[in-house]
């Protein structure tokens, strides 16, 4: 059931952020993730692989490191059933880490890339969740419809009060809160999304291209257990479909800011300068590694290429304003804000 999107909500400063995951798959092995498609043991990485109980298809082959492109290097890829029923998940703990975070960090914040596919008629849809212990509450998410490209947001919610239940929703990302409407996505497209869960208040947070907002959760005082990277098949599919997963960061916060301008990915960010900035035509980069490709993000999130040539980014295409600049390396992705004269 799809709801209304209830507010729309700005970032707030970001103080005390803990990163307790951040990954970017370049130090895998291309080829399986995981050992089977049951969630037996651990794969790469400690990435667990599974398919539901409906889904008689998948095998340990459906679950890969793939090269991608120069931009984005290694990547999970999920192939997704032909049938109508199932999921395959690609899935981790977070648990350890949530138990051992600062105090005051009640704030879960899932940041990562995702492809919206070509053009198809496949039924499958790309999902990333953070589940509580029970994988019975979706505490945050994200689901994007291949054939259609409209992507909701999805969390756990009371709707008694107008007459439904307690369980996880979706919810539009498009329009108003009081014209609330399908958002559809660009086919072919790499794009950043954002979602969060507060555990003091149960409010669930979805921040894209297009999109930021949130609406008042039912799953207060819940500890968030896992991330899960999904393939669905939905009613009626009879086609597969690719889905790829990259740069995904994994942060505790005691104020929301999603894909904000604070440098969370990486700890030692500080390691990277940019300079100019303010900034005209062209950036250095100076660092501990070299950077082997740049994007930057505008106030809605939008993703737009850079090209990277001995040390130093183009930006002279991007119009004035504040960016995110994405710098991707061997082994690490960092952020910095970046202004554009």
């Amino acid at each position: 059931m799809k709801k209304t999107l209830l507010a729309l909500v700005l970032c707030a400063g970001l103080s005390n952020a803990q990163t307790l995951l951040s990954d970017n798959f370049n130090a895998y092995t291309v080829g399986n993730i995981g050992t089977s498609a049951t969630g037996a043991s651990a794969g790469q990485g400690g990435w667990y692989t599974t398919a539901s109980s409906t889904d008689t298809g998948a095998t340990n082959v459906s679950f890969q490191i793939a090269n991608n492109d120069a931009t984005h290097g290694k990547v999970v890829k999920i192939t997704g059933s032909a049938a109508a029923a199932g999921s395959r998940s690609v899935y981790k703990s977070i648990s350890t880490l949530w138990s051992t975070r600062t105090s005051g960090n009640n704030i879960v914040q899932v940041e990562f890339d995702i492809y919206t596919g070509a053009a198809t008629t496949s039924k499958n849809a790309t999902r990333v969740y953070i589940y509580d212990s029970g994988l019975t509450k979706i505490l945050s998410g994200v689901s994007l419809a291949q054939d259609t490209k409209v992507i909701q947001g999805v969390g756990y919610y009371d709707a008694t009060a107008g007459g439904g239940s307690v369980g996880n929703y979706g919810f539009y990302l498009g329009g108003t809160s009081t014209a609330p409407a399908d958002l559809t996505l660009s086919a072919s497209s790499w794009i950043r999304v954002g979602i969060a869960f507060d555990k003091t208040t149960g409010n669930v947070y979805w921040k894209g291209p297009g999109f930021n907002g949130y609406v008042a959760g039912a799953a207060t005082g819940v500890d968030p257990s896992s991330i899960y990277l999904l393939a669905s098949a939905g009613t009626s599919n009879a086609v597969s479909a690719d889905h790829l997963f990259d740069n995904l960061t994994v942060t505790a916060v005691n104020a929301i800011n999603l894909l904000g301008t604070n440098e969370v990915i990486e700890k030692n960010s500080d390691s990277f300068k940019i300079y100019p900035n303010p900034a005209t035509d062209f950036i250095t980069v100076e660092g501990k590694d070299k950077v082997i490709a740049a994007y930057a993000y505008d106030a809605s999130s939008k993703r737009i290429e850079l090209s990277v040539q001995n040390g130093k980014i183009d930006v002279s295409t991007l119009t004035a304003g504040v960016y995110v600049i994405g710098l991707k390396t061997k082994n690490s992705y960092v952020t910095k804000k970046l202004i554009k004269k």
